[in-house]
């Protein structure tokens, strides 16, 4: 699932989506470049979440129900999406009820269902790349650029003498 989390039309179980949804090319791929910032709750950490329009069902709700649909049955899935600042992560958990002999669960001391859970940092390529530049940019801009050239050339001249 955190496999696909960067596109909403990837297929869940191998990845694959029709060219028209790549992200950032218009209305066919609906998850604009920065949907991260309106849909993804980001907002919310800071206190302003509906203070920009939002949409009827929020992005990662229809992620989450997405997987809930195609795998509910026979399994009950339950999916919760952690995002933070620092990252974003998906935990799935699966519950399937399984018969089993009342001398075997009681040896077990377990009950007829068994339950796994699995969790995944979402990694996007392009969300970094993003990220990274807009850093690189804000470096630039504040002038620490050039107070971190006059270190690196102070610490030359010191070691070259």
């Amino acid at each position: 699932m955190a496999y696909t989390w960067n596109n909403s039309h990837k297929d869940l179980e191998t990845g694959e989506f029709d060219k028209q949804y790549y992200t950032g090319l218009g209305e066919g791929g609906e998850a604009g470049l920065y949907w991260r910032i309106f849909d993804n709750g980001v907002l919310g950490m800071f206190g302003l979440e509906g203070v920009f329009k939002a949409e009827d069902q929020r992005l990662t709700e229809r992620k989450v129900n997405k997987a809930r649909l195609k795998y509910n049955n026979p399994l009950e899935v339950n999916v919760k999406y952690n995002n933070s600042i620092i990252y974003s992560e998906v935990e799935v958990t699966a519950e399937s009820e399984l018969y089993m002999p009342s001398f075997l669960k009681d040896m077990l001391g377990s009950s007829n269902s068994l339950q796994a859970t699995s969790s995944r940092v979402v990694t996007e390529s392009p969300e970094l790349i993003r990220t990274f530049n807009f850093g690189k940019y804000l470096w630039k801009a504040i002038g620490l650029q050039d107070a971190t050239e006059d270190i690196t050339n102070s610490i030359d001249e010191f070691f070259s003498n």
